[in-house]
């Protein structure tokens, strides 16, 4: 049966946080068939060899690796606008879902994600973001302070166990604020329409998501938030 909806993300040299963030992914709690399409970016890591296992265990994965034909200095270079726009062109599904793989969803993301597209027609779904031990992306904490915070809690079971970690809200917590955070979907054509993300967009993901989400506003979506969260994991840059 052909997926209803994609799940897309692009994934560079963060094979422990990709690896927590699939695993919720691959297992939703819904009747709806979805795909999860996952773009590297070049890692140069573990993340190629433990895909290349992750996508015989859950056939809804699908890895792909995003040649260049431009080369780039991945230390200083962020090229989501591209490889998002990627995913989308792969997608099989009329329903596209853009995410960040270093964050861990609840297992009713699909749901929230989809049906509100049976109900609006022009709906721009967006799920707002938690962090873990943080109120924002920008705070950059210990790795082994993170991994054995997560795993005080019984998230592979029951992600919402995660609700428990998580920092006060801060300004980069609610989707509304059009930012990075943001777990967004909307349908293939209108994404199309709107030309996708610029992809002159390169440094910052954030202005890449703010500049999308004014045209989608522009084009008359009407944006709807998901009952649910996805829970980010700080992290220093791979790429600095």
């Amino acid at each position: 049966m052909n997926p209803l909806i994609s799940i897309i993300g692009t994934t560079y040299n963060q094979v422990k946080l990709l690896e927590r963030g699939l695993s919720i992914w691959a297992t939703q709690n819904t009747i709806i068939p979805y795909e999860v399409i996952v773009i590297d970016d070049e890692s140069i890591d573990e993340t190629s060899r433990f895909m290349q296992q992750f996508k015989k265990k859950y056939s809804c994965v699908r890895y792909i690796i995003a040649h260049r034909k431009i080369p780039c200095n991945h230390k200083t270079l962020y090229v989501c606008s591209s490889t998002n726009n990627l995913g989308v062109k792969l997608a099989k599904s009329n329903i596209i879902a853009i995410t960040w793989f270093d964050r861990i969803p609840l297992r009713n993301a699909i749901n929230e994600l989809y049906y509100p597209h049976l109900v609006e027609s022009k709906a721009f779904v967006s799920i707002t973001a938690r962090h873990i031990a943080s109120s924002s992306s920008m705070e950059v904490i210990e790795e082994q302070k993170i991994n054995k915070l997560i795993e005080s809690v019984d998230w592979k079971n029951n992600p919402e166990e995660l609700y428990k970690i998580v920092g006060p809200i801060g300004r980069h917590c609610l989707s509304a604020y059009q930012n990075e955070s943001a777990c967004f979907s909307v349908k293939k054509e209108y994404y199309a329409t709107i030309g996708g993300y610029d992809e002159r967009y390169k440094m910052l993901p954030s202005y890449c998501n703010i500049e999308l989400f004014a045209r989608f506003k522009k084009y008359g979506l009407k944006f709807i938030f998901g009952n649910c969260a996805n829970f980010h994991q700080p992290h220093d840059s791979p790429r600095s």
